[in-house]
């Protein structure tokens, strides 16, 4: 209550001093949010925030209180998120100066003090912890000590990736169950682990690119191992795409389809059978490689680049070309992603290449 009464007296008294320092409403009638002793998130963060929920309050030129308390509530579930759980937020519309303020007393910031898991059976509530701390721990630059809804949502999602591939392929993790205990938060997550899984059948459609045997080949797993999810993926995913990638096929999919049944032999555990389809595409040839920024000589050209235009786009290739222009030490490190603009032509199967390349030390003015 003394709490309460202290927010709504600071709340007072800044609208007196803000109604005597702003100056007349806007021209376009647009209300202006404002937001003080909010220190866990920038002003921006919060609008944008409100922005992807809809909020009302974004939208009205003339807000009702019922508006503006809808917004303090969702104010207050974003500041639980981020662990502030005790937060008390009042907002007013200052009518004189078009302003909808939002006072906000954060409290204390709650961290993590206990992991508790239910429903696990193969794995002790212990060692799930442990590496579900050590996944939190990776972002405590971010986080510091304190409680972030986002990343422990995302560290349940690596814990899961992680039981996975121990072979328990339909291990669920459902949505923690948080409670403050103490100066604390106590943490609950329920889990079904499901049975251990092995690798039955596998089929593969849709390979003419390649012989199956050198696609099937790259999946170090074999009919009766223990089904490594992670193994799988990065079969899939990273060495089908490299693979693909190497022979112009920038467009290559895969979308496995799992088949789970009982084991007759072991009722404890479970056999999965794999059907993946594959997209290739179409053969992609390098049209053109354009170089901004800097001129290279025909030398350079030579030295750093080992895809030639007019064969076929190698992935491979490319990045070996970003490897030996980074390790000259003369440009700004690069990089595939975010330093290439891809054109493609679909109809045509052909890619064009635009490089933005800059000394070291040399300021961007654009």
């Amino acid at each position: 209550m003394i709490r309460s009464l202290q927010l709504l007296l600071l709340l007072l008294v800044s609208t007196v001093f803000f109604a005597v320092t702003t100056p007349a409403q806007s021209a376009d009638n647009r209300v202006r949010i404002e937001f003080q002793g909010l220190n866990a998130f920038s002003s921006a963060d919060v609008l944008k925030d409100f922005g992807e929920q809809g909020l009302q309050v974004l939208k009205d030129n003339n807000p009702s209180q019922k508006t503006i308390s809808e917004a303090a509530k969702a104010l207050k579930i974003i500041l639980a998120g981020r662990g502030y759980m005790d937060a008390s937020i009042v907002g007013l519309r200052l009518e004189v100066s078009n302003v909808v303020r939002f006072v906000v007393d954060e409290g204390m910031r709650y961290s993590i003090t206990s992991l508790t898991f239910v429903g696990n059976k193969h794995f002790t509530s212990d060692e799930l912890a442990s590496l579900l701390r050590e996944h939190l721990a990776n972002f405590s630059d971010k986080t510091g000590s304190g409680y972030d809804r986002g990343i422990l949502d995302y560290a349940i999602r690596l814990l899961a990736n992680h039981l996975r591939s121990e072979g328990y392929l339909q291990a669920q993790l459902s949505a923690p169950q948080i409670r403050v205990a103490g100066a604390g938060l106590a943490v609950t997550i329920p889990l079904t682990e499901g049975p251990l899984c092995r690798l039955g059948n596998l089929k593969i459609n849709g390979v003419e690119a390649f012989r199956l045997e050198e696609v099937r080949s790259l999946l170090q797993m074999t009919k009766g191992d223990i089904a490594n999810g992670d193994r799988i993926a990065k079969w899939l995913f990273e060495d089908l795409k490299r693979l693909y990638g190497e022979k112009g096929f920038i467009e290559y999919t895969a979308e496995p389809v799992p088949l789970f049944k009982n084991d007759p032999r072991n009722p404890e555990e479970g056999i999965v059978d794999l059907e993946v389809q594959i997209e290739e595409g179409k053969q992609y040839t390098l049209r053109s490689l354009t170089i901004e920024g800097e001129k290279l000589s025909q030398k350079q050209m030579a030295d750093y680049f080992v895809l030639t235009v007019g064969d076929v786009f190698n992935q491979q290739l490319l990045q070996e070309s970003v490897s030996r222009i980074n390790k000259t030490g003369l440009f700004e490190a690069i990089d595939v992603d975010k330093d290439f603009k891809f054109k493609t032509d679909q109809e045509n199967a052909i890619v064009a290449l635009e490089l933005n390349l800059r000394k070291k030390g040399v300021a961007d003015n654009h």
